[in-house]
């Protein structure tokens, strides 16, 4: 079951309050989506002079990054949604009890695009 599940990371930096940030989204992320599985990353910090950063990713595709322009994080629920769902799509076991469009067409031409209610 848990590998229907979608996997949200939040990898951010361990400095400069981002735990704070990933908390707080981890937060607003379980109360929306409360079926998701949420990773957490602290990035290593590469230098005195590094930037923080704060990356959100859906199985792995990057939905939020924060600006190196902004101090804060802001992040649009109904993007972060609109990723996991689409992530839930994929997985359903529905999608390919259709199987291939070029399997549709029936023999003698009965499957062409009129459904007569014989087959």
């Amino acid at each position: 079951m848990t590998e229907r599940r979608v996997l949200v990371t939040i990898q951010y930096s361990g400095f400069g309050g981002y735990a704070v940030y990933c908390d707080a989204a981890e937060q607003i992320i379980k109360e929306q989506c409360p079926d998701v599985l949420i990773k957490r990353e602290v990035l290593p910090v590469l230098g005195p002079r590094s930037e923080g950063a704060f990356d959100l990713l859906v199985d792995g595709e990057v939905v939020y990054s924060k600006r190196r322009d902004r101090s804060s994080v802001y992040l649009q629920m109904s993007v972060i949604k609109e990723a996991i769902r689409k992530q839930r799509k994929e997985r359903r076991h529905g999608k390919a009890v259709y199987g291939e469009p070029s399997t549709f067409d029936l023999p003698n031409g009965a499957g062409s695009g009129s459904h007569t209610g014989e087959i």
